[in-house]
Order: C-alpha cells, then sequence, then structure tokens
C-alpha cells in the first residue's frame, strides 16, 4: 500500500468521524494522518534490512541459528580488528551495513541507522572513533556468517553482546569463538602498560569514559629506565634478572617440559630503596609482555585485573605496597579483597604465563597465608641499602652533567651509610642547588665538590632533618643484605 493510499483511507476515515460529530473521531483520524507516514517510512527502512538478509542467507533467514556471547566494554575497539582479521583467515570478502543499536539479529526492529561511534583510547595520547552499531556479512563461497553488536548504549551503561548468524549452530559458535580468540591476540592492550581505575559495578564493567559506576582502562608511558640506572648488589640484579626477564624469556620452554608458567615474586626492603624503580625498569625490558599496574585504590578490582591479565597473556601484574591489603588479618579490615588476591593466585592454572610482582616496604606484615604457601610467592627478593661501592655509582649517576670533584670518597660515603638512593639522589640535587649559587656565569659544567655534598648532607639531618631522613630514607645503620 502507498503513502498516497494510505493518505487517502486516513482522509476518509477523518470525514466519517466529522459527520459523526464524534470528538474522539476526529482526533483519532489526525493521529492517523500523522503518524502513518512515520510507520510505513519505518517500514521501509526494516524491509531494507530484512531484503539484504533474505538475499544474503535465503528467504526464512529468521530460522537460522544465532549464538550470542557478551564482551566487555573495553574491547569494543578489538571487535572490528578480530572481524578484519577473520576474514584473512577465511580468506572471505566483507560487507558492513550499520543498524539500530542494541538490536539483535532476529529483532523486529532490525533496521539502518546511521554509523554511531564511540571515541576510545587505544594508546597514550591515542583515540579511535569505534563503530558501536556495525551488522557484518562475511562470506567465502560456502560459508556465511552476519555478526552484529548488540548492547551497547550511548552511555555504556548496558553490557555489550556479539550475535552471530550463520547455517548451522556450529558454524555460529565456531565463528564467535574464533572472533573471541582474534580479540586476544590482536587486543590494542597486549603488550603495553595500562591499569584499572573507577569503580566496579558488575563482572564484566569496563567503560573508558569516567562515571557510571565503570572501570576506565588507563595507559601509561612509565620513565625510561636503563639497566645501568638500576644499582644493586650483582647478586640481587642477577636473582631479579633471572627471575623477571629470564622467565618470560624461557617460559614456553619450561612449561613444554611440564614445568609451572605462573609466578609470585616479592620485592621487600625499606623505603627508597629501588623497587619501584626496579619495577619500571622491567616494563622496559620485556617486551611483548603486557603489564597491568595495581596500587593503591586499584587494589580493590584485583579479581578483574586478573582476570584482564589471562586475557592478555603473557603479562605482569605490579602490585605495589601489598601490605595495604595483605597484613595480619587481625590488623586489617580488607579481608575480602586479601581472598580475592589469594584465590586469583591460587586458582590460575599452571600453564598460564602469569608473573605476579609484589613489592612491600614492611616483609613483617605480610600474612603468612600469603608468604609462604609455595605456589602463592616463590621468590622473595631483598633490597638492600646500598653498601659503599653502591653509593659511589648512585652519586655518579644521580650527579648527570655535573663533575664530582671528590678528594676523599671513603670519608665521604663512611658519612652516608644508611642512606638510600632515593636519599642520595634527594642528597645530589641538594649539593647542586649548593654549587649554583657560587659558580662562575661562564663555567661550562657544574662542579660539585665534596664541601657541597657535606653541607647538603648536614642541611638534610641536622635540626628539623630528621623528618626528612625518614621520608627520604636514611637508616642510623645500614641494613643487611639478605
Amino acid at each position: 500500500m502507498t503513502i498516497v493510499q494510505l493518505y487517502v483511507l486516513s482522509t476518509i476515515a477523518l470525514a466519517r468521524n466529522e459527520a459523526a460529530d464524534s470528538v474522539v473521531g476526529i482526533i483519532f483520524g489526525v493521529a492517523v494522518v500523522l503518524v502513518l507516514p512515520f510507520i510505513v517510512w519505518h517500514a521501509r527502512r526494516v524491509e531494507a534490512v530484512r531484503r539484504r538478509l533474505r538475499k544474503f542467507f535465503g528467504l526464512r533467514y529468521r530460522e537460522r541459528p544465532v549464538v550470542a556471547r557478551s564482551f566487555s566494554m573495553f574491547d569494543v575497539p578489538n571487535v572490528r580488528r578480530a572481524v578484519e582479521a577473520f576474514v584473512a583467515e577465511q580468506q572471505a570478502t566483507l560487507e558492513c551495513l550499520t543498524v539500530l543499536s542494541g538490536v539483535g539479529l532476529q529483532s523486529d526492529k532490525l533496521g539502518p541507522a546511521a554509523p554511531v561511534f564511540r571515541q576510545m583510547d587505544i594508546d597514550v595520547d591515542e583515540r579511535e572513533d569505534c563503530l558501536t552499531n556495525p551488522l557484518y556479512l562475511i562470506t567465502n563461497g560456502t560459508k556465511r556468517w552476519a555478526v552484529v553488536i548488540a548492547g551497547i548504549s550511548s552511555y555504556g551503561h548496558s553490557e555489550p553482546s556479539m550475535e552471530v548468524m550463520s547455517d548451522t549452530r556450529d558454524d555460529s559458535s565456531a565463528c564467535i569463538e574464533s572472533l573471541r580468540k582474534l580479540m586476544r591476540i590482536h587486543s590494542i592492550y597486549r603488550g603495553k602498560v595500562i591499569s584499572l581505575d573507577g569503580q566496579a559495578s558488575g563482572l564484566n564493567d569496563y567503560d573508558q569514559q569516567p562515571g557510571h559506576g565503570q572501570s576506565q582502562v588507563k595507559f601509561h608511558r612509565l620513565p625510561s629506565v636503563s639497566g645501568d640506572a638500576i644499582i644493586l648488589p650483582h647478586d640481587t640484579m642477577r636473582r631479579i634478572q633471572r627471575n623477571t626477564v629470564g622467565f618470560f624469556k624461557n617460559v614456553k620452554r619450561l612449561k613444554q617440559r611440564g614445568f609451572s608458567a605462573k609466578r609470585g615474586l616479592l620485592f621487600h626492603g625499606p623505603p627508597g630503596t629501588g623497587k619501584t624503580r626496579t619495577a619500571c625498569w622491567l616494563t622496559h625490558s620485556l617486551p611483548g609482555v603486557t603489564v597491568l599496574l595495581v596500587t593503591g585504590e586499584q587494589l580493590w578490582n584485583i579479581k578483574e585485573c586478573c582476570r584482564m591479565a589471562r586475557e592478555l597473556t603473557p603479562a605482569m601484574l605490579i602490585l605495589e605496597d601489598v601490605d595495604l591489603i595483605a597484613t595480619r588479618r587481625d590488623q586489617s579490615f580488607q579481608t575480602t579483597t586479601l581472598h580475592q588476591l589469594m584465590n586469583e593466585m591460587d586458582g590460575l592454572d599452571s600453564d598460564v604465563e602469569i608473573l605476579f610482582l609484589l613489592t612491600t616496604n614492611q616483609p613483617d606484615q605480610i600474612e603468612s597465608a600469603l608468604s609462604n604457601r609455595p605456589g602463592r610467592i616463590d621468590q622473595a627478593i631483598g633490597f638492600p641499602l646500598p653498601d659503599e661501592a653502591c653509593r659511589r655509582r648512585l652519586m655518579e649517576l644521580y650527579s648527570g652533567g655535573s663533575t664530582l670533584v671528590i678528594n676523599d670518597w671513603t670519608h665521604l660515603l663512611r658519612k652516608t651509610a644508611g642512606a638510600s638512593p632515593a636519599f642520595i639522589k634527594e642528597l645530589v640535587r641538594k649539593a647542586a642547588m649548593i654549587a649554583v649559587e657560587t659558580e662562575a656565569v661562564d663555567q661550562d659544567s657544574l662542579i660539585l665538590t665534596e664541601d657541597n655534598l657535606s653541607e647538603a648532607l648536614r642541611e638534610m639531618t641536622s635540626g628539623d632533618g630528621s623528618l626528612t631522613r625518614r621520608i627520604t630514607g636514611f637508616s642510623s645503620e645500614p641494613a643487611n643484605s639478605d
């Protein structure tokens, strides 16, 4: 029936109602005249999509099996990448339509719509407009698949899902499993340094927009730290490299020989001894390894962080200051978070390539259930306060482009016994502040003398310097190496 015919019928109905002098009839007639054009327009739009699907699958396309699977909001950028990889694997052709958001393949409401994009982070300072209402039609000549993304609202409240229609249920299931696998393989988060932020409201609630009670995936570009900048005793450095860089380098060979691929490592030592700096160096020394930072407020979200790590293996989770949640039970109210951490560490399959790297300033506060049971922590590595040789290397490192003029290294190093790397860094900076006050205007390089360093040391340790000592890490006596 054409629009003109509908208008004629509507007008006749309106005339009859007017003849009957019926107010209700007049209102009804006017409503029919106003609404019918929209109904016809919408029906034609819906029919256009149905006509395309009938041409693709056959007249009774709605009787074909559909398999659906939910996924996380943060995986929206990975959908297109997975579809393109699937098309390449199948040597297939791809056609992309845009349909009404949130509508499934068998819905009566399935119809065309303008493209809707959602801007999402795909790296540090890099964003991508992701199509949120696509209908992909894929064919390789012998098999056909229709893939639609449903459930993505304008504000990201609902859980998105992927629906696949094919000739058989097995084909639909195989396609959706392949797409899920390809989403992990080609994930924009793979090999990056990321963290989860926000407040969880459900198992799959990941949103890259703040608010709505959902988590936010953040990318990080940590400062570059070279191995030469990690000043530790030789034995300590050797153990760190073997249990991290060496572990990931040889993990596949270990798996082939029946050994576990998961590992738990604990860095412990006084504040300022280089635990965080070493962890930062590791993020640049493990190419291809996904790093998830779990610090402070993210500790409550450990379950979701571990679930994400499992999908992005090989992965390393860095949990800083784990004593905040893993103190003795009688001292902590965070028992739920502690239980989740232990359950995640216990529950991983032995072939999952994940390294848990925990740091703490208070190893004595760590609950025995976390630190003593094999399978949770496999190796504890102590970060001692630097000895004389390390303190000299640290001063030379932190002096940067300045020139150190030290007549009596032995005396200077004896006075700094018990100083942490963080304290020495500030000591050299303070000495530079003192030296720059008297340097010649035309002097090419800043010269740091023993007197400059001694004056800086007195300023940092005398009077109210006791607080500075505690903040930057200056023990009265040097700690022993483990």
